[in-house]
Order: C-alpha cells, then sequence, then structure tokens
C-alpha cells in the first residue's frame, strides 16, 4: 500500500503521485485497481472505504481544477499543519523532484465501508 494525495472530483478519483513510481507503473500495466481510503477525522475512524475501478495514468501535473481542488484539500485547508511544517518544505521538494508528475484518474466501479481491521 501506498499513501497518496487524493480528491474526489464530478464522480472521478484523482491521486496525485510520480510518474516512475511502484503505483503509477501498476495502474499503467493492470487498470483494475483496489483504493483504500481512511475514514478517519471523518467521524468514521472504525471503518475504510474499499473502492475498486479502472485507473488512467496521466503524466504531468493535474489540470488546473484537479489542481486547485489538491491545493484547496492539502494547503489551504490545512495551513496550521503547513506552517508547523515549514521545516520540511525543502525536503518535500527535493522528493517530489525525483521524479515527473502524474495523475491517476480512477473510476470508481464499485465501493463497500469496512470494519478497520
Amino acid at each position: 500500500m501506498t499513501p497518496l494525495w487524493f480528491l474526489h472530483d464530478r464522480g472521478r478519483l484523482f491521486l496525485a503521485t510520480g510518474r516512475d513510481t511502484v503505483a503509477a507503473r501498476n495502474a499503467a500495466a493492470n487498470p483494475d485497481v483496489v483504493v483504500l481510503l481512511d475514514a478517519e477525522g471523518k467521524g468514521r475512524s472504525d471503518h475504510i472505504l474499499r473502492v475498486r475501478g479502472r485507473a488512467t495514468v496521466h503524466a504531468g501535473t493535474p489540470s488546473l481544477r484537479v489542481l486547485a481542488l489538491l491545493g484547496r484539500r492539502y494547503y489551504l485547508g490545512g495551513w496550521r499543519s503547513e506552517l508547523g511544517h515549514l521545516r520540511l518544505w525543502r525536503l518535500r521538494t527535493r522528493y517530489y523532484g525525483q521524479t515527473a508528475g502524474a495523475v491517476l484518474e480512477i473510476e470508481p466501479l464499485s465501493a463497500e465501508l469496512l470494519p478497520r481491521p
């Protein structure tokens, strides 16, 4: 399992990753994917959501719409957390700069809420 930034928009899941990551390579080789979403912090900490779907790997950065939604979700919504981790920005920039970007676009086919093991 690999933790990835994600969002849901217009009936699709979008996951930001690097083009050379295991997640992107696996999804390109076999587009039938299963994604586990942690429900912690959403009032359902005792459950996870399992989504089965078909993935498409898009090389490069997300569309402007998806990029704006990712920014709102992970930066503007969590500005206190970002400021608290300001010292890690240089390390994060180096980490994300190691590979070209990619976006996994997943069309969900089924989903089920499961009890956390």
